[in-house]
């Protein structure tokens, strides 16, 4: 999308997953710290590939952005086995140092 900030959250698997769900959470950085911009959930049952998508329109304003996607994987019927949770980010701030926000 044009003029918009994207990011989203991908489950790839050899194998169908029993049962999952993704949360993809968008922030922008505030002088006070970080500040939840849109979120995205994607769940289901036996799928090799999924895909939670969170966005938001910044009008012209800069800011860095993070993303933090949220996974859960459960085995069994229906997911009723073990679950497994993990969670990533993309932000680095070793990389942005010295970088100008991002202006869209």
């Amino acid at each position: 999308m044009h003029g918009r900030i994207n990011v989203h959250a991908d489950l790839k698997c050899k194998k169908k997953v029993p049962s999952f769900s993704i949360h993809i959470t968008l922030y922008r950085s505030r002088w006070y710290g970080w500040e939840k911009m849109d979120t995205g959930y994607e769940s289901g049952n036996n799928k090799y590939k999924a895909r939670a998508v969170a966005n938001w329109a910044p009008h012209g304003h800069c800011y860095y952005y993070e993303g933090v996607g949220d996974f859960m994987i459960a085995s069994g019927p229906h997911g009723s086995g073990h679950r497994i949770y993990g969670t990533v980010y993309n932000y680095d701030k070793h990389y942005l140092q010295g970088k100008s926000e991002m202006c869209v």
